[in-house]
C-alpha cells in the first residue's frame, strides 16, 4: 500500500525546516529543476522545435514512500560536497534524524517508515528533487544529444525528444534499472503530452512558427466542487476564485478558442455549485 503520513506537526519538523533552507539553493541550480507552470509557458514561447521531434512525459510512481534512506544520504551528500556546500554533513546528519523518526498511527497500532517518508516533511520536496537529479543524472548525460528541452517538477516531467522512438524507450528502461524502488511511467507521443496543468500539443502554433501549443488540462475525475454561493466566506473571496482561474485559463491558453471553451466551462460548474 502507499501510506500517506501528515508530518507537519511532528517534533522533527523544525530540523526538516532549517534543512529545507540549506537545500534549497542547490534544488534552484539544477539545469532540470522548474518552478510551476508559468515558468514552462515561458519557455515553451521561445522555443523553436523540429518537425520530427516526440514529446515524452514521464511520472516517478510513488515517490516520497519509496526513497532508499542510505541510498539517499550517499547521493545527497556526494553531489553537496561537489558543489562545495560547507554545510554537507550537518544536512545528512540532521536529515537522518528525520527520516529515522518517521511514525505513523494505523488501526490503533504505531509503525516506522524506513523506507521513504511521509507526506508533509518540510524538506520533502528539496530531498526528492536532488535524490532524482544524482541517481539520474548520468544516464540522462549519455542521452543528452536527443534531449532538446528537460524539465522536471519534483516527480513529473516533460522532455522534447530528437532522437527515435526506440531511443526513447531505451532511455526509460535505464531509468528503471537504476533502482527496485524507483519506477517510472511514461508516454511517448509525436502529437502531445499532458505536465503538470497543461496540455502541450503540435497545433496551430507549431504550423507557422514551429513553437508548441498549450491549453489547460483538467482531470477527468475533478468533481470542481468549488464553495457554494451561500457559504460564509466573503463576496471577494469568492470573486477571487473566479479571477485566479481565469488568468491561469489565459496564461495556459495559446488559442483564445481554447480560453473562450474552458471559460464557457467554468461559468457552468460554478452555476452547479
Amino acid at each position: 500500500c502507499r501510506p500517506i503520513t501528515g508530518n507537519h506537526r511532528w517534533m522533527t519538523q523544525p530540523v526538516a525546516e532549517l534543512v529545507a533552507q540549506l537545500l534549497q539553493p542547490y534544488v534552484t541550480e539544477l539545469p532540470v529543476w522548474v518552478k510551476d507552470t508559468d515558468q514552462i509557458n515561458r519557455k515553451l514561447d521561445a522555443l523553436y522545435v523540429p518537425e520530427g521531434a516526440l514529446l515524452l512525459t514521464y511520472d516517478i510512481v510513488r515517490l516520497y514512500p519509496s526513497i532508499p534512506h542510505e541510498l539517499c544520504y550517499t547521493l545527497l551528500q556526494q553531489h553537496l560536497h561537489r558543489r562545495g556546500c560547507q554545510y554537507a554533513d550537518f544536512i545528512v546528519a540532521a536529515l537522518r534524524i528525520v527520516l529515522n523518526r518517521n511514525y505513523c498511527l494505523f488501526d490503533d497500532k504505531i509503525y516506522r517508515q524506513f523506507i521513504g517518508f511521509a507526506t508533509g516533511i518540510s524538506c520533502g520536496g528539496e530531498v526528492a528533487n536532488l535524490f532524482i537529479f544524482v541517481l539520474t543524472q548520468d544516464v540522462f548525460r549519455r542521452y543528452a544529444a536527443h534531449i532538446l528541452n528537460h524539465d522536471r517538477y519534483i516527480d513529473d516531467g516533460f522532455i522534447i525528444w530528437t532522437g527515435t522512438t526506440a531511443l526513447a524507450a531505451a532511455l526509460f528502461a535505464e531509468l528503471n534499472a537504476l533502482n527496485t524502488n524507483i519506477q517510472l511511467t511514461f508516454t511517448i507521443s509525436l502529437w502531445t503530452s499532458i505536465f503538470l496543468d497543461l496540455t502541450i500539443f503540435k497545433g496551430r502554433l507549431f504550423k507557422q512558427k514551429h513553437i508548441l501549443d498549450t491549453k489547460c488540462y483538467q482531470k477527468p475525475m475533478n468533481r470542481y466542487l468549488f464553495m457554494p454561493f451561500n457559504s460564509e466566506h466573503t463576496t471577494a473571496c469568492k470573486i477571487s476564485i473566479v479571477h485566479g482561474e481565469l488568468r491561469r485559463y489565459i496564461k495556459r491558453s495559446s488559442a483564445r478558442d481554447d480560453y473562450i471553451g474552458i471559460a464557457g466551462l467554468l461559468r457552468q460548474r460554478l452555476h452547479l455549485r
